[in-house]
């Protein structure tokens, strides 16, 4: 498969920019084809991954709570690091998520894949790859 090119969204000169934005929503030709919007998997991941730091942090909290003969009764300084460390992570995880959900919100145009007549545009980010169709093999469809 050939590489594709790669353009930054942001080093274009206005008026192409403009272009892009007005084709992507179908304002001016070439009207994409086809669109299937980028996914959000790394943060739900992150979002998950919070969730879980959370319930390990909590899990260990509540552990020998309110038993006088457990360890882990009173937090002491390592224990409380424990707490901090799986606290934190859990923040870390939960802005990194708005952070990437706030990236592809804040671009011009909607995150995803455009098909037009002459090519298909990843923009997923603010670097665009683009693939001409003249350079396609072939042609399947997928279940």
């Amino acid at each position: 498969m050939a590489q594709p090119k790669t353009i930054d969204f942001f080093r274009c000169t206005r008026p192409i920019q403009d272009r892009f934005v007005a084709a992507t929503t179908g304002g001016s030709p070439p009207a994409p084809l086809l669109f299937r919007s980028a996914p959000r998997t790394q943060a739900w991941v992150l979002l998950a991954m919070s969730g879980l730091l959370v319930a390990v942090a909590t899990v260990l909290l509540v552990a020998g709570w309110g038993d006088p003969s457990s360890p882990l009764a009173l937090h002491r300084r390592a224990m409380l690091s424990v707490d901090v460390l799986f606290f934190s992570a859990a923040a870390y995880c939960f802005v990194h998520a708005a952070a990437v959900l706030r990236s592809m919100e804040a671009l011009p145009y909607r995150a995803g894949t455009y098909v037009f007549p002459a090519c298909v545009v990843d923009a997923s980010g603010p670097v665009l790859r683009v693939w001409p169709v003249v350079e396609a093999e072939g042609i399947e469809r997928l279940p």
